[in-house]
């Protein structure tokens, strides 16, 4: 029992090294830097009744599935599932409001920074940095779902179980269970 405990102990230590982001990564530290330094230059003067406004344009996505802001998990936000069907319609609205645009205005409003990462992982692509075929397959999911990676793993592993048929998954490190 000891000895069990001991190797999930070390499994779950190793994992953060293993999923390092190599530092020339279009989603490396370096780039997220330089991109938010960037951000932050087009945006002005951030003071305290405007900073939630840049904070909300870099990280805030729009949820493909729901045509709504990521405010909980998708299958939570769905009619009659739970309360945060409502609040994401209220916040989606509100943020419409105040950013002055339409929901398609403010979906290209918002997630700058992942979208500036992919955008950078696709130009690496077309620069033929040997990893193409990765970053081919990393580019065409983000553009057709719309999507955080990490979403998109998890989904993909719920339609494996619940199909019983193995989707093939384009992402290098995407389990199959």
């Amino acid at each position: 029992m000891a000895k069990k405990k001991a190797q999930r102990k070390a499994k779950a230590e190793a994992k953060p090294e293993a999923r390092a982001i190599p530092k020339g990564s279009p989603f490396g530290e370096a780039s997220r830097v330089e991109l938010l330094e960037s951000h932050l230059r087009q945006f002005g003067d951030i003071n305290a009744t405007n900073a939630w406004r840049f904070v909300y344009e870099e990280l805030l996505w729009f949820d493909k599935s729901t045509g709504l802001v990521h405010l909980y998990e998708s299958d939570k936000v769905r009619p009659g599932r739970s309360s945060w069907y409502t609040r994401s319609i209220a916040l989606t609205d509100g943020l419409c409001h105040l950013f002055g645009a339409d929901r398609t205005g403010l979906k290209n409003r918002i997630d700058r920074l992942f979208l500036a990462c992919l955008e950078r992982l696709v130009e690496s692509h077309q620069a033929g940095d040997g990893r193409s075929q990765a970053i081919a397959a990393v580019a065409e999911t983000g553009e057709q779902i719309g999507l955080p990676l990490e979403w998109s793993r998890k989904r993909r592993k719920r339609l494996n179980r619940s199909s019983g048929r193995k989707i093939s998954s384009p992402m290098p490190n995407c389990s199959r269970k």
